[in-house]
């Protein structure tokens, strides 16, 4: 996985479906999780998608829908 840190949500890019629905299966709540604990709650907003980072610029490889973390308050 691949992360990008945008305003107030952490971008997650796999480099295939396969690898997005294992992780949102495995390990996703537990990712969100951390993040909030880690972020003292600064970043609410956890999403995974398809694509690469080059150059340090998110580049999606498709248009699939990001999938977001689960509000908790």
């Amino acid at each position: 996985l691949q992360v990008s840190e945008q305003e107030e949500q952490l971008l997650l890019y796999a480099p295939n479906r396969f690898v997005v629905d294992w992780v949102k299966q495995n390990f996703f709540n537990r990712i969100i999780e951390l993040v909030k604990e880690i972020s003292q709650g600064r970043i609410p907003h956890v999403l995974i998608d398809i694509g690469t980072l080059s150059s340090g610029e998110p580049s999606p490889t498709t248009s699939a829908t990001s999938l977001a973390a689960p509000q908790v308050h």
